[in-house]
């Protein structure tokens, strides 16, 4: 994935993210559930964003060490502008180039690593990053993100895989990249939809929490009768305008 373009859609998004993340204030919720509930002095989160997952993690684990990390400046200072506790410390850093150190407790990052360009280097990484017995907790999404979507647009411009989601790591990938570091590993899919009243909305949306990737996969002009033509035939498909979230959240041991 083009690291450049992906960062540069979340910092155009930094203003506007916080009232455009539904599904991943779910995600957040529900990582959070998953994580250890004892025996935390010290987290590593990647993929901040603007803090929304960083809040609960401070509140969980007021005691904690919490050191989050963003690839987006821009993210970065809306994050830290919500003023979250002395034990956290937010900064911009890409996490694939990232020295992560050494001594973390918990690993854990919230709808963020599907744009990860290399897990099996991330995973050693912090594998690498947590204390023995330390637990990488995350939810990341999967390729069947937005499948509504993906069908209809197929349905109209006879092309396949035209969205950035069809790329996104299937649950084997995923066991596959963790299986040799972590123990324990578990997966569990969710399905989260959130509706809209047009395609208009749906597609700002996407614009203003900066979720867009790479854009369409293949170049397709969105004038305005295709417009019309898309929406028709995703009422007709699914009798309204939604987009449903394939989540995996995963849990992992460090092994040794």
């Amino acid at each position: 994935m083009h690291k450049k373009m992906i960062m540069a859609n979340f910092s155009k998004s930094a203003g506007t993210y916080d009232d455009h993340a539904r599904v991943q204030k779910i995600c957040a919720s529900l990582l959070l559930e998953i994580c250890p509930r004892d025996g935390i002095s010290r987290v590593l989160e990647i993929g901040c964003g603007t803090g929304i997952y960083t809040e609960l993690l401070a509140e969980k684990y007021p005691t904690a060490k919490i050191v989050s990390v963003d690839i987006s400046e821009e993210m970065v200072n809306a994050a830290r502008a919500k003023g979250l506790g002395a034990n956290v410390d937010i900064f911009s850093a890409d996490a694939e180039c990232l020295d992560m150190g050494m001594g973390y407790d918990l690993v854990t990052s919230n709808a963020s690593l599907q744009w990860i360009n290399g897990l099996d280097g991330f995973f050693s990484s912090v594998a690498g990053a947590l204390s023995p017995g330390g637990s990488l907790c995350f939810s990341i999404y999967g390729p069947e993100t937005f499948w509504e979507m993906q069908s209809v647009l197929e349905e109209v411009f006879g092309e396949r895989a035209l969205i950035e989601a069809a790329r996104f790591k299937c649950l084997t990938d995923i066991e596959r990249s963790m299986s040799g570091l972590f123990s324990r590993v578990e997966i569990v899919e969710q399905r989260c939809g959130v509706d809209f009243p047009d395609m208009v909305s749906f597609m700002r949306d996407v614009r203003l929490s900066g979720t867009r990737g790479e854009g369409l996969l293949k170049k397709v002009f969105f004038g305005r009768e295709k417009l019309k033509a898309i929406e028709d035939a995703y009422i007709k498909k699914c009798g309204r305008i939604i987009a449903t979230h394939q989540v995996f959240l995963v849990t992992g041991r460090k092994r040794g």
